[in-house]
C-alpha cells in the first residue's frame, strides 16, 4: 500500500502535557509512525488518537456518539493496559479511537533502544487493532463496532472467540515492527505466569459460583478466569506467525497447564484458517465458530458443559 491511508480528519491529542521541548519531539516521533503504518495498512477508519496520564480520563474525554456502553479496562497486578481501541460513531458511520496509556508510550523519542521498541511495538499493535476492525466490519456491515452478545453465554464463549481473533491478527501484523525474539519471550513469560496465577483461583471461585445456583456468577467469575490464558495464547500465536517462528510450547511456557496445552495446537490452526480467509469471510458468527469452539473445550475440562434448553437458549450444565 504505497499511499497514505489516515483519514484528513485524524487528529493527535496529549491530554495533561506540558508544552516543551520533549513533548514536540514525542508528538513528531509518533505522527510520523502513524504516517509509516497507515501506507503499510489500511487505518481508513482511524478517528484519532489520544495520549494521556489518566487512562480512565482519556477514555472518558473520547465523544463516542450515541449508545455508546461503558468501556472497561484491564488495570491488576497482573497486567496494566498500555493502550486501546474505542469505537465510535461518527455521521451515522463507525471508526475507531486509539488511546494510548502516556507513560508507556513516551519513550518512543527516547535513545535508550529497549525502551523506544517496546514504546514502538505497543503504538503498532494498537494501530493493527485499527486495521483488523476495517478487515471485520467490511466482512461484516450490518454489526455494531461495539455490539454486545445476546446472551451470558455468548458473551462468554463468542467473545473469547472475537478477542482471541482481534488479538492474533493485531499481533501477527505488529510482529514485522518489533524485536521479534524479545517480544516472543516476553509473551510467553505473560502466558505462563498468569496462568499459573490463575489456576488456584478457579476452584474456589467454582465452588461459590454452584452454591449460588446462578450461570451468569458461573460464566462471570470462573468461565473468565478459565479462558484468560486462551486470550494470551492468541497474542503468542499471532507473534510467532507473523516473526515466522516455529516453537513448540512445551520450550515456550514450561509451566503452562496441561488443559491450555492440548488446545495450543489446534488453536493456532484455527486462527490461521480465519487468517487465510479474510476478506472472503460470509457470516457472523460461523467465521468464528471453530475459536469459540476452542473456548468451549477449555470450559468442558472444568466440568461446564453447554446444551439447548427447552425455550431454545443454551443452559449450563455443571459436572
Amino acid at each position: 500500500m504505497s499511499t497514505s491511508t489516515l483519514p484528513d480528519g485524524a487528529s493527535t491529542y496529549l491530554l495533561d502535557f506540558v508544552e516543551s521541548e520533549d513533548t514536540l519531539s514525542f508528538l513528531v516521533a509518533l505522527n510520523e509512525l502513524l504516517l509509516e503504518l497507515a501506507q503499510d495498512w489500511d487505518l481508513s477508519l482511524l478517528d484519532g488518537v489520544t495520549v494521556t496520564w489518566d487512562f480512565a480520563k482519556g477514555l472518558k474525554s473520547i465523544d463516542r456518539g450515541p449508545d455508546a456502553t461503558e468501556i472497561t479496562f484491564t488495570d491488576n497486578t497482573d497486567l496494566k493496559c498500555v493502550g486501546k481501541v474505542v469505537p465510535v460513531q461518527r455521521a451515522g458511520l463507525w471508526k475507531v479511537h486509539v488511546v494510548y496509556n502516556a507513560p508507556f508510550v513516551l519513550p518512543l523519542c527516547e535513545p535508550s533502544y529497549e525502551d523506544q521498541a517496546e514504546a514502538r511495538q505497543i503504538v503498532v499493535h494498537e494501530c493493527a487493532h485499527v486495521a483488523e476492525r476495517k478487515w471485520w466490519l467490511d466482512a461484516f456491515p450490518e454489526r455494531r463496532l461495539n455490539q454486545g452478545y445476546e446472551d451470558s453465554v455468548g458473551a462468554l464463549l463468542l467473545g473469547t472467540a472475537d478477542i482471541m481473533w482481534s488479538e492474533y491478527a493485531a499481533c501477527r501484523l505488529t510482529a514485522p515492527y518489533t524485536d521479534a525474539d524479545a517480544l516472543t519471550a516476553r509473551y510467553a513469560h505473560t502466558l505462563g505466569s498468569v496462568s499459573q496465577r490463575l489456576q488456584p483461583r478457579i476452584s474456589p471461585a467454582f465452588e461459590v459460583a454452584k452454591q449460588k445456583k446462578i450461570a451468569e456468577v458461573l460464566l462471570r467469575d470462573v468461565g473468565a478466569l478459565i479462558c484468560e490464558p486462551l486470550r494470551l495464547m492468541a497474542y503468542l500465536h499471532g507473534h510467532l506467525d507473523g516473526a515466522n517462528q516455529r516453537l513448540p510450547i512445551e520450550e515456550l511456557c514450561p509451566g503452562l497447564p496441561d488443559e491450555y496445552v492440548r488446545l495450543w495446537d489446534a488453536l493456532g490452526a484455527a486462527l490461521r484458517r480465519v487468517w487465510a480467509t479474510r476478506g472472503a469471510w460470509k457470516t457472523y458468527p460461523e467465521t468464528f465458530d471453530e475459536l469459540r469452539g476452542i473456548a468451549e473445550a477449555a470450559m468442558n475440562v472444568r466440568g461446564i458443559f453447554f446444551g439447548p434448553a427447552e425455550d431454545g437458549s443454551t443452559a449450563v450444565y455443571v459436572q
